[in-house]
């Protein structure tokens, strides 16, 4: 008998391990999924997404009042962009990027307020920019309303590596760009390439969470015996 109890207690650890590294590239925090593949965010979206690329203004290298207003062309999706200290916004485009929304200051941030609780998936290029509007190393952090936090190196994979998304289970009240400085340089954060739309649920997903949560509930029965 003991050892029969040591053995559900292992399957359900492996469970709980399963549950929160479901797949290659993705992580559970706290009801969202954080996906570092955009072919696999695609997945998780449901039709009649928003995607902006920033490319519907004249030219790049403007400045944009602060909040801009953006709406999908059927009107499902809305949000505002705003720099934290509010001044104006800059359009960048990075070679080999695509257009991009950045700060005039290089210690602000960018704030994106969704207009209506139903976003439950977004996600984009998060990087910072040099003076010139290219692609620079540094560290950027993207934190959702629900805590989510996720750290991406600019510098580090190319474009492809710049990309995250973000699948979660409750409405998504806002999103946060927040760009940490190299010593020495001055930088700029950024993003482009922006999805905003709602998430589908996955059955290989569902159904491994379920697993994962009755092993995880037969393990603490056992705990307590």
């Amino acid at each position: 008998m003991a050892s029969e109890n040591r053995r559900r207690c292992l399957m359900g650890r492996l469970a709980l391990a399963v549950l929160l590294f479901s797949s290659a590239g993705r992580i559970l925090q706290a009801g969202v999924t954080v996906v570092v593949s955009e072919s696999d965010f695609l997945l998780l979206l449901g039709s009649g997404y928003y995607i902006e690329r920033f490319d519907k203004f004249p030219a790049a290298y403007v400045n944009l009042p602060s909040p801009q207003s953006f709406v999908s062309g059927t009107g499902e999706y809305s949000y505002s962009i705003t720099s934290t200290s509010g001044e104006d916004l800059y359009i960048i485009s990075p070679e080999g990027v695509g257009r991009a929304v950045s700060v005039l200051d290089s210690k602000d941030h960018l704030l994106v307020n969704f207009a209506r609780p139903n976003v439950t998936a977004v996600g984009g290029r998060f990087f910072m920019t040099d003076y010139a509007g290219n692609l620079a190393t540094g560290s950027v952090t993207v934190r959702l309303s629900d805590g989510t936090s996720v750290s991406i190196d600019s510098g580090a994979s190319g474009v492809e590596g710049l990309f995250r998304g973000f699948s979660s289970d409750t409405p998504i009240a806002w999103l946060l760009v927040q760009g940490t400085e190299t010593p020495g340089a001055t930088q700029w954060p950024a993003f482009g390439q922006f999805y905003v739309g709602t998430a589908v649920p996955e059955p290989s997903s569902f159904a491994l969470g379920m697993w994962g949560l009755a092993s995880i509930v037969l393990w603490h029965k056992l705990q307590r015996k």
